[in-house]
Parts: C-alpha cells; structure tokens; sequence
C-alpha cells in the first residue's frame, strides 16, 4: 500500500493543481506540504476536504492507494460470483473452511457465513444450512448497525434465502427504512435495490402478500429516478410473479414479455428467471 501523502501529490501534480490552489481556511499550504512529503498525517475531514479540491472521489483514491486493487472483502466477493457462476463446489468449500478458521472474529464468522449460504443455496445440503445460533448471531449484528455499509448489504444479501422468511423481510424492511443514507451512493443504491427485490420473491414465493406489496411499493420508489435496466428487468419479472400468484396464473403475458426482453438483453438473466418461472409454476400446480 502506497504512503496517502505520495499518492495525493502524484495526482494533484498530474492536474496541474498547485498547493495554493488547494489550501484555504480548513488546511494551511504548510500541512499539505508535510503531508505530501509523509512527514505528517491529517484528519480524515482535511483529507476528503482535499481530495474534493483536486474532483477525486475517496474511493478512487483508496484504489490508487492499493495500487490498482479493490478491497480484500470486494476482492473476495468477486471470486465468490465466479465460483458460483462455474458452479465451482470444491473452491467455495475451500473458501468456506478458510474464513470459519478464525472463529474469534464476528467478522470472519460472518464472512463464513455467507459463504455457507451460496453453498446451500446450490448444493441444498443440510450441511450448509444456518443453523438457529448462525441465524441469530446474523440478525444481531445487522440490527445494531445504524449505518449499513457495502459489507452488510452484502451479508443480507448472501445469507436471505438460509434465513426464517420472517427475518428475512424485517431486516430488508430495517435497510429500506434507512435508504436516505445511501440515496447518493449508486453503488450502495444499487445493492439494496436487488437484495430488496429478491426478498420480493422470496415473499411472493411463501404467498407473503402483504409483504409483498410493500416491498413494491419501496422497489417502485426507488428506481424511479434511476437508470438501473437490469434491476427494473428483474422488478418488472417479481411484480409480474406477484400478478400470477395472487390471480391463480390468470394471466401470463407480462411475464412472458419481461422474459422476452431479458433474452433480448442478456441470455444468462434470461435462463435464470425462465428457470425460476418454471419452478415456481411446477410448485403452484403440485
């Protein structure tokens, strides 16, 4: 990891930004100096305060930082939707044995834990399924978090279908109830909206219909100011699964055009949700 002073001058001497330019009231030209010479630190305000000077977002510092590497936990989730996209067992066991070693750290147990769930959701073995402490202890740690981050929605998101539905749709209600605080990061945003939406299915799946209704209500308020296609694909498919189950399959025709457009647009989104569809239909009717 590089020093953050190095970094901040390389990119502010890449702009043509001058030291003079940057400092003001909040922070002096001499501690911008220090800093950039790593002879000193500064506050996390006066640092964000001057990466908004030079128009550069703490993410994408945080990434040159690392020397053009994500985070180990969005590292991780990337190797976890590969292994799960090539339904590659043995990796996420290993993965899975890996992160419960250290069962000292509530972090790394709910790592552990999310992993555990992939795997019972593509092997439905009962080895893999949470257990009531693992549930608990999950639930525990969401709901004394005021401010959810990039690893909680995540957390809920992995582990939604290994949960009682009952506390699958509380915590999903209890992040909704907090979106103003994520309004404004896309990519947060963006999270919430798809855990939202596969809670909505699960709902729809378990006959949950008031539940249902009000996740839709909140799905429609969020995306309706955003451009987010493949979310609003997946949303237009769950209010469509929604319209059947509660009609006893009266109507079928605006599921079969959502599916339409997901073949359109991308054959994997297309057969996940046919394959859905057909599932659910199969349960219906037994």
């Amino acid at each position: 990891m590089k020093d953050f002073g190095e970094v901040f001058k390389v990119i502010r001497k890449s702009k043509g930004i001058k030291i003079i330019d940057i400092a003001d009231e909040q922070i002096s030209k001499s501690q911008i100096s220090r800093f950039e010479r790593g002879e000193s630190t500064i506050t996390l305000f006066k640092l964000t305060h001057m990466l908004d000077k030079i128009c550069v977002t703490v993410e994408e510092f945080m990434y040159i930082v690392r020397n053009y590497k994500l985070d180990n936990f969005r590292e991780q989730l990337i190797t976890i939707r590969k292994y799960y996209m090539d339904n590659d067992i043995d990796s996420l066991k290993r993965l899975f044995h890996f992160e419960s070693l250290d069962k000292k750290s509530i972090l790394k147990r709910l790592r552990a834990y999310s992993i555990k769930s992939i795997l019972y959701n593509i092997t439905k073995s009962q080895v893999y399924k949470l257990n009531q402490t693992e549930c608990d202890e999950i639930s525990n740690y969401l709901f004394q978090i005021d401010n959810w981050g990039f690893f909680e929605i995540a957390l809920l998101g992995n582990t939604l279908r290994n949960l009682p539905i009952e506390l699958s749709f509380l915590l999903t209600k209890e992040i909704l109830s907090k979106k103003n605080i994520y309004v404004n990061i896309p990519e947060n945003k963006k999270n919430i909206i798809q855990l939202s939406i596969n809670t909505l299915i699960i709902c729809i799946e378990k006959q949950r219909y008031n539940d249902s209704h009000y996740l839709k209500h909140a799905i429609s308020t969020l995306l309706a100011h955003d451009n987010f296609f493949y979310e609003k694909l997946v949303f237009n498919y769950a209010v469509a699964l929604l319209d059947i189950s509660e009609n006893n399959l009266s109507d079928k025709k605006n599921i079969e055009d959502t599916l339409l457009s997901m073949k359109i647009v991308d054959h994997n989104l297309h057969t996940i949700y046919k394959q859905h569809f057909d599932n659910f239909i199969n349960n219906i009717k037994s």
